[in-house]
């Protein structure tokens, strides 16, 4: 755990040193070629950490501070493992609900509804140390692929039948 909280610090203070992300790409693709200049393979597993995985790992907001310049400041922060278990169901529920009149509503507003998006997210992110990390939503995604199997099973059984019917 310890590595990979390195590693994302190192890969924030990047972001805060080349703000741009053109440049970012840029600069990590030379930091990497010059690291492993004969092995395209590593380079490509960088590439795809760096790239792919860190995207994920960590986010970013922008505030506007007028008192500063520039004005707009870009945050960079690690994203949380129980964070991935955000449903987008839920997310979609409080963006179609949330009184959107001013911030000031907005941010009260998702500050009323933490209350139920943390405990769900680390329902979740718990459930993956239960028994085959079994939740609800799991145990409903299981059940409606086989419910699909057997529909399947079912209708191949039919297809056949008719055709032996229609033979006979």
């Amino acid at each position: 755990k310890t590595s990979l909280g390195d590693a994302i610090n190192i890969y924030i203070l990047f972001r805060y040193i080349w703000d741009d992300p053109i440049e970012f790409q840029e600069n990590i693709r030379k930091l990497i070629e010059e690291n492993y200049p004969k092995d395209s393979d590593e380079q490509e597993f960088m590439e795809k950490i760096i790239f792919k995985i860190f995207k994920r790992l960590v986010g970013s907001i922008e505030i506007v501070d007028e008192s500063k310049d520039p004005a707009l400041l870009r945050i960079w922060f690690p994203i949380l493992a129980v964070c991935q278990h955000f449903h987008s169901d839920t997310k979609n529920s409080f963006i179609n609900t949330v009184d959107r009149s001013n911030s000031q509503t907005k941010i009260s507003g998702l500050l009323d509804a933490c209350g139920e998006f943390i405990p769900q997210m680390y329902t979740d992110y718990n459930a993956k140390d239960r028994f085959l990390g079994l939740n609800l939503k799991s145990v409903y995604y299981v059940v409606r692929f086989l419910s699909n199997l057997l529909a399947i099973v079912i209708n191949i059984y039919n297809f056949v039948t008719f055709e032996y019917d229609q033979e006979t």
